[in-house]
């Protein structure tokens, strides 16, 4: 799980942490969004060897799966700072 911050007396407020991780969220998804227009397309490796698009299309899938991480990670944390008080 992640760790998401606590929300007490001496800390940020619930509502500043909750406006800064929503929109970490925001961006990451917009992140996930603009990758997924990046993914690599057979045309753009015309006379390279085979295994380039191959290679190309792995590390785009790794790239969208940590990207998706990232978003996901962030929206844990809304969500448990969300059930907190104050």
């Amino acid at each position: 799980m992640i760790q998401a911050p606590h929300v007490n007396l001496n800390g940020s407020s619930k509502s500043d942490l909750l406006e800064q991780y929503q929109k970490a969220y925001l961006a990451a998804s917009k992140s996930v969004d603009m990758l997924r227009l990046c993914a690599p397309h057979g045309r753009d490796y015309q006379g390279l060897p085979v295994e380039a698009y191959e290679t190309a299309r792995t590390q785009h899938k790794m790239r969208m799966e940590s990207a998706h991480k990232i978003a996901n990670d962030i929206l844990d944390i809304v969500e448990q700072i969300t059930v907190q008080g104050r």
